[in-house]
């Protein structure tokens, strides 16, 4: 046994034994520092990299969510939007108003005397627009009229109106008092309507007076 373990200690002490020791421990210290070390801290990289990836997958997802809910919201909604922007529009457009109110007045068959729509009461959020107005015809045709206000695109709302009845007829006249929605009135009308520049981004804050005839 003894001789064993003497040729064995006889054997690595020889020097291509010994070499061959040092090489392989050079070669595998050389291994670790040149590739083991590096690719270590690649992996470690690349892993803190897969991390921040999938930190901002998870924040997108959620944006992609809100966004989707949004989109969703905005189909169900357009309709009324674009209502809403119709009957409050970003500008004054009195003469647009104007035009409006005078084609109601010719469906109704009442005459429009008289209309004021050229001063701005500036709010926020919404602006109004003062409205005066007369207009004539038989009691019927008045309040048609005035229905019709209700009914148009644009949002108009009236705060007062006064009617007063037409001219007693002459003698030999007759007027039938059963059927009072033919006598002839006058109605004086007051209200508002309104815009705001809020429904349009592009549209500037401030507006001016428009003038109509």
């Amino acid at each position: 046994m003894n001789r064993l373990q003497s040729v064995n200690l006889e054997v690595l002490k020889r020097p291509v034994v010994l070499i061959s020791i040092a090489v392989v421990v050079v070669l595998a210290g050389v291994w670790w520092f040149a590739w083991m070390s590096p690719q270590g801290t690649k992996l470690s990289t690349v892993n803190a990299s897969v991390s921040q990836l999938t930190q901002k997958n998870a924040q997108l997802q959620i944006q992609l969510q809100t966004v989707e809910h949004e989109s969703k919201l905005e189909s169900k909604y357009a309709a009324y939007l674009t209502a809403f922007s119709t009957a409050v529009p970003p500008t004054p457009d009195a003469a647009q108003l104007t035009t409006q109110i005078a084609a109601l007045a010719d469906s109704t068959k009442v005459n429009l005397n008289g209309i004021s729509d050229d001063t701005i009461a500036v709010a926020t959020p919404v602006s109004t627009i003062p409205i005066t107005m007369t207009i004539t015809g038989t009691g019927d045709e008045c309040l048609n009229f005035l229905k019709g206000i209700y009914k148009m695109p644009r949002l108009i709302t009236i705060s007062s109106f006064i009617p007063t009845p037409g001219a007693t007829p002459g003698s030999g006249s007759s007027v039938d008092v059963l059927t009072p929605g033919k006598l002839s009135y006058t109605f004086a009308l007051s209200g508002e309507a309104y815009y705001s520049p809020l429904i349009d981004p592009l549209a500037t804050s401030s507006s001016t007076t428009t003038t109509t005839g």
